[in-house]
């Protein structure tokens, strides 16, 4: 061991602390210079963050106490630096400036750089945030919120758009007390505790919220005092500057007009806030920018009774009798929710079993009025979405929808010629428009959720509670007045009521209705009387609606109409009635429809109708006769409609039977804008090219008479001077070809190369059809070919929506039908020669294979027996919703492959057919298949 290193260990030891000493002496000028450096750069920061504070408290925020603590320090440290730089400064020195006070310099230089070291520290810190808003309460705050039955799927649907990045704005919308309120409440409430936002504010508007009231609200909720004489635009400035430094979530309630965010002050991206609106209007949400849309629906039966049984009170459930009977009322709120809580809450006092009946009863009949009491606000609430409606004519075209059975899935068409028959809809020359505004109201209504999508999408229903709702205005006396009806009124008293009595059962016409003498309109269709009184008095009436009675008397009294000298709409459609004595007393009619009737006559005196608009004699098919000059004193028709009718051999001019009417009686009314129409002859057919008229429903059927030659080839019409007077190419929507049974090929476009003009071996040739969307082809026994000459089909039949072939036993190809651009349904049905419906040997499939079946949602085949294949290879099928497949037996694929037929909902067939079939992807469409009876 060396001797010596515990000597210099030990000499170290000593030393280090004198010289750390004497360093602080030596060095003590150069500490003191370095300190200097090291304040300024600190008060240099200290300023900026002073200023950060300044502008904080500008705004009404907070500053953070450790940030205002280490200001303090800093001007504390100022101060001990300030003092050190003059302890220095004041040090004696020799004659050579050298500090000769040892203890001074030592003292000094061992601060200093104690002092840099704490400044240089506190120049390094961070602050991201100097101030925070303590005048806003918790993020959420905790909203009352009533029995959330039935919201777990559109709650999980709205947090999973939540927490979308790429949405900003989401629209929730259904009818009212549909629980959109509760949804947004579920949403709010979520938050509470939580921090995915810095705020979650929720603002529940008025009918005539406007945007102060909102910016009020806001401000409200973040605890900004907006100036007192400031305008919406000074404090969309404010609110924008407030929310702009949050990550915020707004819910907007019951908004009903549109609200411009922007003008609002409310930023929008989709990483700064997200916005969810609720509106009883899915226009509304659209117009506001929602980028995803939650739909709310009614409760499911299990659903709804659970909501029902949560708000009734005491122990009414341990009768098994009321239970049944409560039931009974909560499925007749049809799974409203505001329904079912509002119903459960007044039935609650409810003990008896009479009275729970009574309640049913109540119910079945639709008057809510009678059961739950007006300050309940039920009836009020949902009567917003009605008086918020633009206009009396959109009012009246709700209203009548009540005259249908609750429940009834109507459909669109009948709907609006009832409109132009009531007088809802304002008349004009191009029919086709009057259809269309009558489709823009419905979409409307739907907007409005008055009404919903129905069994199809043809049709519309109205729920149970809204169509109360209508009852409850129109019964009271409360329907806007509609301008013929006012002018024609015959009483001071404006206050009609409409009687509605649809779909209850009735056997007879109640004697309150026929001393009703305030009643306007009465709706008594789909029920089952069987007797009428002989006289009526109802001076004030204006609408009968008896359709659907298949028990009415086949002979109407004789007295009947007497007391019904205003009557402007009569619907006897799709009844029993034979002959209606009296009809030519009706002087008033407007309307009169008489479809699906066994009549075998039209009344003559239907000519002394001077007024009728609207004349349907749809599916008539015992109707033999309308005799000659029936139209003679109709010169306000406007629609004439006698589709389906068995009256297809129409007089022509010159000929000898001059009992019967003729086509060119129907074309001498000048106000005639749209004709439905069957013929059965050659002739007859040849003269629909002579009429001016729209032609809408073309009917060609000939089952009792030789075989007709229908020659209508674009290029060989009668004469150009006729073609030039035609309409039929653009005006039809509908035509059937039935029972043609020697009719054997139809050519489309030119003519087969030698076959002559007039064909007498049943040859039916077609003229183009722009405007056409139902062909039905029924019952052709010898048709085995439509022939494609030098056109393509969706040049002929560019807008088909719906195509039937039934019954043509003979016919062997279809796979025209794969062109047709429009197609949505598509039925084959009873061709038994039919083995593919695209053959094999079609190679231009794969050139358009994005085109085929474009827009076909729904595909039947029926009693094909030889039919193998749809196509050999696979087709996208990009819109098809259902496919139904009965008695096909031989058909053992399907041409669905991976990415096919995305949007298909179901299967339809046989389980031993579904079980035989053999394709590779077959176990993938396992869950779209559902057994049904064929």
């Amino acid at each position: 061991m060396d001797p010596i290193a515990p000597a210099a260990t030990l000499i170290t030891k000593l030393w280090d602390p004198i010289a750390l000493k004497l360093a602080f002496i030596v060095e003590a000028g150069d500490n003191v210079r370095s300190l200097l450096l090291s304040m300024n750069r600190l008060k240099d920061k200290s300023i900026d963050v002073a200023n950060r504070v300044s502008a904080a408290k500008a705004q009404l925020l907070t500053p953070i106490q450790e940030v205002l603590g280490w200001l303090r320090r800093v001007e504390e440290l100022e101060a001990e630096v300030s003092a050190i730089e003059q302890d220095f400064l004041n040090q004696p020195t020799c004659f050579c400036s050298c500090h000769y006070d040892l203890s001074s310099s030592y003292r000094i230089g061992r601060e200093a750089k104690r002092k840099a070291s704490e400044a240089a520290e506190m120049q390094a810190r961070s602050f991201d945030v100097v101030a925070t808003d303590d005048s806003a309460p918790a993020v959420a705050l905790d909203l009352p919120t009533p029995p959330d039955v039935g919201v777990e799927s559109p709650l999980e649907n709205a947090f999973q758009y939540l927490f979308d990045d790429q949405r900003c704005v989401i629209g929730v919308h259904g009818m009212g007390g549909v629980g959109k309120t509760t949804l947004l409440r579920r949403i709010n409430n979520s938050f509470v505790g939580r921090s995915d936002f810095d705020l979650v504010i929720m603002v529940e508007a008025s009918l005539d919220f406007k945007i102060e009231q909102l910016q009020q609200a806001i401000a409200d909720r973040v605890g900004l005092p907006l100036s007192q004489n400031g305008t919406s635009k000074s404090w969309a400035i404010e609110i924008k500057r407030s929310l702009n430094r949050k990550k915020f979530l707004l819910l907007l309630d019951n908004i009903w007009d549109p609200i411009n965010l922007t003008d609002a002050g409310i930023p929008t991206g989709p990483s700064k806030c997200k916005i969810v609106i609720s509106s009883r209007f899915e226009s509304t949400c659209a117009q506001m920018g929602a980028e995803k849309k939650i739909k709310m629906e009614c409760l499911t039966p299990d659903k709804a009774w659970e909501l029902f049984r949560q708000n009734l009170s005491g122990d009414l459930l341990n009768d098994p009798e009321i239970e049944d009977l409560a039931k009974q009322v909560a499925e007749d709120c049809n799974g409203l929710p505001l329904a079912l809580v509002v119903v459960a809450a007044t039935m609650s006092t409810r003990t008896t079993r009479e009275e729970w009946q009574y309640a049913v009863r109540q119910m079945r009949k639709m008057h809510l009025e009678s059961l739950v009491p007006l300050e309940a606000n039920l009836i009020p609430t949902l009567k917003l979405s009605y008086d918020n409606l633009p206009n009396d004519q959109l009012k009246l075209c709700f209203l009548s929808c009540s005259f249908y059975p609750r429940g009834h899935s109507i459909l669109k068409e009948e709907l609006i010629e009832s409109w132009m028959g009531l007088g809802f809809l304002e008349e004009h020359n191009d029919i086709n428009e009057i259809y269309q505004k009558g489709h823009f109201l419905i979409g409307k209504l739907r907007e409005a959720s008055l009404v919903v999508p129905g069994d199809d999408e043809r049709r519309v229903k109205v729920h149970d509670i809204i169509c109360a709702l209508a009852l409850h205005i129109s019964s009271v006396g409360l329907t806007p007045r509609t301008e013929k009806a006012s002018s024609s009124s015959s009483r001071s008293d404006p206050e009609k009521i409409w009687a509605v009595d649809a779909g209850t059962g009735l056997t007879d016409i109640r004697a309150d209705y026929l001393e009703g003498s305030s009643i306007e309109r009465l709706s008594l269709m789909h029920n089952n009387i069987d007797t009428l009184p002989e006289k009526t008095d109802f001076p004030e009436l204006l609408s009968l609606m008896l359709q659907c009675n298949d028990s009415l008397p086949r002979v109407f009294p004789r007295g009947f109409f007497k007391g019904m000298g205003r009557l402007q709409y009569l619907d006897l459609s799709n009844t029993t009635v034979e002959d209606i004595h009296g009809i030519g007393q009706l002087l008033c009619l407007e309307h009169l429809n008489l479809s699906g009737t066994p009549i075998s006559k039209l009344p003559q005196e239907i000519r002394f109708l001077t007024r009728l608009k609207y004349l349907y004699l749809i599916n008539t098919y015992s109707l033999e006769i309308i005799f000659a000059k029936s139209f003679s004193g109709l010169h306000n028709l406007r629609v004439f409609n006698a589709y389906g009718s068995s009256f297809r051999f129409w007089a022509t001019d010159g000929a000898a039977d001059v009992d019967r009417a003729s086509l060119s009686e129907l074309n001498e009314l000048i106000n005639l804008k749209a004709l439905g129409i069957s013929v059965g002859t050659q002739s007859t057919f040849q003269k629909l090219f002579d009429m001016s008229i729209p032609i809408r429903y073309l009917y060609i059927s000939d089952p009792d008479t030789a075989p007709i030659d229908i020659s209508f080839n674009q290029l060989r019409l009668p004469s150009n001077t006729l073609r030039s007077r035609s309409k039929i190419d653009t005006s039809l929507l509908e035509m059937t070809i039935k029972n043609c049974q020697d009719l054997e090929v139809v050519t489309i476009g030119e003519d087969r190369k030698g076959a002559p003009e007039n064909v007498d071996g049943g040859f039916c040739r077609l003229c183009t059809f722009k405007g056409l969307e139902k062909l039905h082809l029924l019952h052709l026994g010898k048709l085995s070919n439509i022939t494609w000459n030098g056109v393509k089909p969706c040049e002929y039949f560019p807008r088909l929506r719906l195509l039937r072939i039934v019954g043509c036993d003979k016919l062997r190809s279809i796979t025209w039908t794969k062109q047709l651009p429009d197609l949505v349904n598509l039925y084959i049905s009873g061709c038994a020669e039919v083995q593919q419906i695209i053959a094999e040997e079609d190679e231009d499939v794969e050139q358009e294979g994005r085109e085929v079946f474009p827009r076909l949602k729904e595909f039947v085949l029926r009693d094909l027996p030889k039919l193998t294949s749809i196509y050999q290879r696979t087709l996208p099928f990009p819109n098809l919703v259902s496919l139904q497949v009965f008695r096909c037996p031989k058909l053992a694929s399907l041409p669905f492959g991976e990415g096919s037929a995305c949007r298909l909902q179901e299967i339809h067939g046989g389980k031993e057919w579904w079980g035989n079939l053999k394709w590779a992807n077959r176990a993938s469409f396992d869950r779209h298949f559902k057994q049904a009876a064929s």
